[in-house]
């Protein structure tokens, strides 16, 4: 598995139904989806882009189904976080930062207590109306992409989970180089933080899940 995750985070992932392998356009990928499927998005194992096709241009992923308002995990991670009695989820942007979202969860021992959403792409400002309930009572802190559409994301996710019965924080991804030098924005960029840039950023140096 690429993007520098964990073997126990993909197994884990695949436990509880978020990621799924199997073959698309002949193509072997990787999907992340839930219980409920009502999205499945795929991408290539190989991190390689999809072809274009037809009138389809190339690109990253492609989406089976319908519904990029209503989180990716949301009903699974809200159940287990009302059981375990934290009521503590995370809400990262896109389907590597959910992977990422799990190895982090994994490498801080909070697999019992934190539980992990994904919105797939920051477009996606408003929430489904029937995904609100699932944020009622719910501590959630919001990992955005740190340029400017995940931030203007941020912003309408927090004001609706809010409004919905929510507590929201975020975590400031800004600042995060990567192992190989490059600068990062996401969740799994942090999952490859150049060691240098770790020393010097204290925000990376502690836990960063709540």
């Amino acid at each position: 598995m690429l993007r520098g995750l964990s073997d126990q985070a993909i197994a884990c992932a695949e436990r509880i139904g978020f990621l799924k392998f199997g073959k698309l356009y002949n193509r072997e990928a990787w999907a992340i989806t839930d219980e409920q499927k009502r999205i499945i998005e795929f991408r290539r194992l190989d991190g390689l882009k999809w072809e274009s096709y037809g009138g389809i241009s190339e690109r990253k992923a492609h989406c089976v189904g319908s519904g990029k308002s209503f989180p990716v995990g949301l009903e699974t991670s809200s159940r287990r976080a009302r059981e375990a009695g934290t009521f503590q989820m995370v809400l990262v942007e896109g389907a590597p930062d959910l992977l990422a979202a799990i190895h982090l969860i994994m490498v801080e021992g909070k697999v019992d207590s934190v539980f992990p959403v994904a919105m797939l792409g920051a477009a996606s400002h408003r929430l489904d109306n029937d995904a609100k309930k699932f944020f009622s009572g719910m501590k959630v802190r919001i990992f955005p992409h740190a340029d400017d559409a995940g931030m203007k994301a941020c912003i309408a996710w927090a004001k609706e989970i809010k409004a919905a019965g929510g507590i929201v924080d975020a975590f400031d991804l800004s600042g995060i180089v990567t192992m190989d030098g490059n600068a990062g924005k996401d969740l799994n960029d942090l999952v490859n933080l150049d060691a240098d840039c770790w020393e010097r950023t204290p925000k990376f140096r502690g836990e960063v899940m709540p």
